[in-house]
């Protein structure tokens, strides 16, 4: 690599550990990928012993209530002393995440207990690794430091930053399955299998990225050398391992599967939520990127020649399968306001399909057009990090977001999320869904805006002070048997 690509590569591989490790902060599932890092680095398997739960209980305060319950649930025996924590018919405790990124961040947990630094700097130098892997990939694919710079400052922009610091393994997943993604279009499927294998082990729907780079790296197939059928050999391990320890362990493929997930909550409702919501969809986190794959692909099809159509149409269909068979699986999880930052965690290691397919398709263009898409999508990230914060900092998961409260105040009727967002963002707590039957936004000031459960009246004496029922022109069912109301409302004659 030149000089200079060389030196503009490493201060921005500088600049991604100084953004993890400034922004830094306990959230996600932070608690067992620790704990877990921990039993992993003390006696050599991922089992959570006492000394584990009670050593992170001491060392991050933002966890002890957590590990707490931890502790007594392993001292009392329990089936599942976390939600995300289960016993073996053996009496072992596991993490229903695999435990491929706590083994990762075993080393720097090392080097954070040397230091006496806080441990989930650990998960936030995993995160920072994996990036700085994807960024390698992009200054090596470009002949000049500027592209390459472009992209990177793009990649960070678009959701990156937000993540980067999560004491979870989004940021690793996303930067694996762009390098899969650029790997498989410059024909390297050695790499590009080991690190769709890797994502697959964390996120378990990206093992759908290892048919794609075989279906896209096929025609420049060539005879492998040794090292990269390692690297296949390795992804495909990878891949697999998830569910071949849990199955050897619990008897089932997949504890998530299992435990975490209900495959009738699949539905239009939430393929909506993840691209349109105005809380955590797509089209808050990464109006840019979304905005700059649709004008570079337009453009591109637009100039190409008639027989180099079908090409184009056959890679832009190939990617967004991807995508759409990498969110199906996302759509059954539990807990679909969970914890994230700015936009829902999925979307993010979601996207990196599109940001690869617009990076490539975006050389075919001429120079004047690159600048032009690469500057509206700055700007439009730009917008969404001036609103949230460089972190997200700004941002809560138990609120409304800033795009969702304009809405709900001038136009009430054209936000109706999945009915989960609405009640914990609008009574500020986690879903505790048999707790309020009326929900009633906002929490305080003029109601705009009202959720009620089937077979319950639609009463708030903050709307009709008399305890009559909030009736409304404009009403709107919704899933799980709730109906949103919007104001002006009436109240029913008692």
């Amino acid at each position: 690599m030149p000089p200079l690509r060389s030196r503009l590569a490493f201060a921005c591989y500088a600049l991604t550990f100084l953004v993890a490790t400034v922004g830094v902060r306990p959230t996600g599932d932070g608690t067992e990928y620790l704990v877990v890092a921990r039993a992993i680095g003390r006696h050599g398997t991922p089992d959570i012993r006492l000394p584990n739960a009670r050593w992170i209980r001491e060392r991050e305060p933002h966890f002890r209530q957590l590990t707490a319950e931890l502790v007594h649930g392993i001292e009392a025996g329990a089936r599942n002393p976390l939600p995300s924590v289960y016993r073996t018919p053996g009496g072992a405790y596991y993490s229903l995440h695999f435990w491929f990124f706590s083994l990762l961040a075993v080393p720097f947990l090392e080097l954070t207990e040397l230091l006496g630094l806080s441990p989930v700097l650990a998960l936030a130098w995993v995160n920072a690794c994996g990036l700085c892997a994807a960024i390698a990939v992009l200054f090596r694919r470009s002949d000049r430091a500027g592209p390459a710079l472009v992209a990177t400052v793009l990649l960070w922009l678009c959701g990156t930053t937000f993540y980067l610091a999560w004491t979870g393994p989004e940021v690793l997943t996303g930067a694996t399955v762009l390098i899969a993604c650029l790997a498989a279009k410059s024909g390297r499927l050695g790499l590009a299998i080991a690190a769709g294998g890797l994502a697959a082990t964390q996120n378990p729907s990206a093992v759908f990225v290892l048919p794609f780079v075989v279906w896209t790296a096929w025609p420049l197939r060539r005879p492998l050398p040794l090292g990269e059928k390692l690297g296949v050999a390795g992804g495909v391990l990878l891949a697999a391992l998830p569910y071949l320890f849990f199955y050897s362990k619990f008897g089932v493929w997949s504890l998530i599967a299992t435990f975490a997930t209900d495959l009738a909550l699949i539905s239009w409702e939430r393929a909506w939520s993840l691209a349109f919501d105005l809380n955590e969809g797509m089209i808050v986190g990464i109006p840019g990127l979304l905005a700059a794959f649709v004008a570079v692909v337009v453009a591109v099809v637009v100039r190409a020649s008639a027989p180099e159509r079908p090409a184009l149409y056959r890679e832009v269909g190939a990617t967004l399968a991807l995508v759409v068979a990498m969110a199906v699986p996302t759509f059954s999880i539990h807990n679909w306001n969970s914890g994230n930052v700015v936009f829902i965690r999925y979307a993010y290691w979601l996207a990196m399909p599109l940001f690869a397919l617009a990076l490539e398709l975006s050389e075919r263009l001429a120079e004047r057009s690159r600048i032009l898409v690469a500057a509206g999508a700055l700007a439009l990230q730009l917008c969404v990090v001036g609103l949230n914060g460089l972190w997200g900092e700004r941002y809560n998961f138990v609120h409304h977001g800033s795009v969702a409260k304009l809405v709900l105040r001038h136009f009430p009727g054209a936000y109706n999320p999945v009915p989960e967002i609405f009640y914990e963002r609008s009574l500020g707590w986690e879903w505790e869904p048999d707790k309020v039957d009326v929900v009633v936004w906002p929490y305080r000031g003029r109601p705009g805006k009202v959720m009620v459960r089937h077979g319950h009246r639609a009463v708030s004496k903050r709307i009709c002070s008399d305890g009559s029922e909030i009736l409304s022109d404009s009403v709107r069912p919704a899933s799980g048997g709730w109906t949103y109301l919007d104001a002006p409302f009436q109240c029913r004659a008692r």
